[in-house]
């Protein structure tokens, strides 16, 4: 799996290509730690190594060692020592690009959230309106007009100011984040 090959199999996202590599990981690292432990119980226990404790030894570290090393690429030149580690690179761009999702997410909700308060705001000045209009023409008694007006005036509001300051914050953790 060097080299993500697992993500150029066609028709496999990168996130399934990510999960086949993990499980190929752990599978590979269970078996060859199973394979070698095995060989060293058996050479504890009755103190023979023999061709069996030889093949499986040989199993067991192939196993760990291809598990572990499938993901890094160590380049050795004059210009010095360079080490890549796939696996991690592909866990920080998918990090970073749900932390862009996360940006994204949060500006579209704060704008949806601010269109519904000014939306709020302008049905309880209209209904309020209606209302004058309709007891200025003698439509609506004026003690009934209190009992309309009541819920309208005491619902709930949204603070701008607050949604704006936790979005911002939000906004700044994110980036932060993606820094790291």
């Amino acid at each position: 799996m060097g080299n993500c090959q697992a993500a150029n199999l066609k028709g496999v996202s990168r996130e399934v290509a990510m999960i086949i590599q993990t499980v190929a990981f752990i599978v590979g690292m269970i078996l060859g730690s199973g394979a070698v432990c095995s060989a060293a119980i058996v050479w504890i226990r009755n103190q023979v190594f023999g061709l069996g404790g030889s093949a499986l030894s040989l199993v067991g570290v192939t196993l760990v060692g291809l598990s572990i090393w499938s993901g890094v690429k160590i380049n050795v030149s004059e210009g010095g020592f360079q080490a890549e580690f796939n696996r991690l690179q592909e866990q920080v761009k998918t990090v970073a690009e749900s932390n862009q999702t996360g940006i994204e997410a949060n500006q579209v909700v704060t704008q949806e959230v601010k269109n519904l308060a000014e939306n709020t705001e302008r049905a309880k000045e209209q209904f309020t309106a209606l209302t004058n209009a309709l007891e200025a023409n003698r439509t609506l008694e004026p003690d009934k007009k209190n009992a309309i007006l009541k819920p309208v005036q005491e619902a709930p509001r949204i603070n701008l100011k607050v949604l704006d300051g936790a979005s911002e914050k939000l906004k700044a953790a994110a980036e932060k984040r993606a820094m790291k």
